[in-house]
């Protein structure tokens, strides 16, 4: 009986989420949430076979994904579930969709990347935006082929780790090796996969270096810490999160020496070398450079979490 009220109970979560979602999606493309929906039955029933209670947790999940998507874009409409990610009112709710479907199909099934990757390329070619810039689809086939590539290290990892790791008895050892070398198998995904896959990520990311000042706002802020306050783990922790929020890259530069701020080793490293500096400079689109600047009006949140900004309030859900 208690077993079949908590399946009842997670259905009709489901169904809420589901439902939200349409309605936070109403003004994007109909075949947006359609289209996400059933790549999500798919990767939720079909290919991972999760049993109802499990699946049903799994759809709400992504409708409540997509519902905070699209209801941001909305600005915020109505009341988020988690956090409402940055948006503006000209994002597209349709890329919104796909984009908030994959990250979270991506995150519940890692082994279904490449497959999803391959339904995300699939949506969002011939769109508008990138019918006009050469470079995205070029882009899009750097990551596509990273992400395949090592889709079949995966796959080959698995195969020696379940058949080649020595704890099967000698006569299906002997069988399985002579049906595959293990040497072969390591040679081709060190030298073949792995070395290909490093290579299309290292080229795709001169490509995606020169995209970024065309879809982003780049700029310069410069913030001074008050004297009785110190960077310390727990305030670079902060900046980390708002970088890693946006996804963009931002500099931060310390009396000269520059790091990477999405980086709390590097972040840490650069500004421990020069503990006196009051002064730090960021490079990077507005988004998280507004944000930035809001946490250090706000004391670097040295007074507390709970005493940030409603603005910075994912800050507190992602500690």
């Amino acid at each position: 009986m208690r077993r079949g009220r908590m399946i009842r109970t997670r259905l009709a979560v489901s169904l809420a989420c589901t439902a939200a979602a349409l309605v936070a999606a109403s003004a994007a493309r109909a075949d947006a949430v359609t289209v996400w929906n059933a790549t999500a039955s798919n990767a939720i029933v079909t290919i991972a076979g999760q049993p109802p209670p499990s699946a049903t947790l799994s759809f709400a999940i992504v409708q409540a994904a997509v519902y905070d998507a699209v209801n941001a874009i909305d600005q915020e409409q109505y009341r988020p579930y988690l956090a409402a990610p940055r948006a503006n009112p000209w994002d597209s709710k349709e890329a919104a969709v796909a984009a908030a479907s994959f990250n979270v199909l991506a995150s519940l099934f890692p082994a279904q990347v490449t497959t999803l990757q391959s339904t995300y390329d699939t949506y969002v070619k011939n769109t508008v935006i990138e019918a006009g810039d050469s470079r995205l689809p070029k882009l899009r086939g750097h990551v596509s082929a990273a992400l395949h590539l090592l889709g079949a290290v995966t796959h080959l990892t698995h195969f020696v780790e379940r058949h080649e790791s020595g704890m099967r008895n000698d006569a299906v050892e002997r069988r399985i090796g002579g049906l595959v070398r293990r040497e072969d198998v390591r040679d081709i995904t060190l030298n073949h996969l792995l070395y290909w896959a490093a290579q299309f990520m290292r080229r795709g990311r001169a490509l995606a270096e020169d995209l970024l000042p065309s879809y982003t706002n780049v700029q310069v802020l410069e913030v001074e810490l008050a004297d009785d306050l110190t960077l310390h783990a727990r305030p670079a922790a902060l900046i980390v999160g708002i970088v890693n929020r946006y996804g963009t890259p931002v500099e931060m530069e310390v009396d000269g020496k520059k790091c990477n701020a999405a980086s709390i080793l590097d972040l840490m490293v650069t500004v421990g070398s020069r503990p006196d500096i009051r002064r730090f400079i960021f490079r990077g689109d507005v988004n998280p450079l507004r944000d930035i600047q809001l946490l250090f009006r706000s004391g670097v949140g040295e007074s507390g979490i709970d005493g940030l900004p409603p603005a910075l309030s994912y800050l507190r859900s992602d500690s």
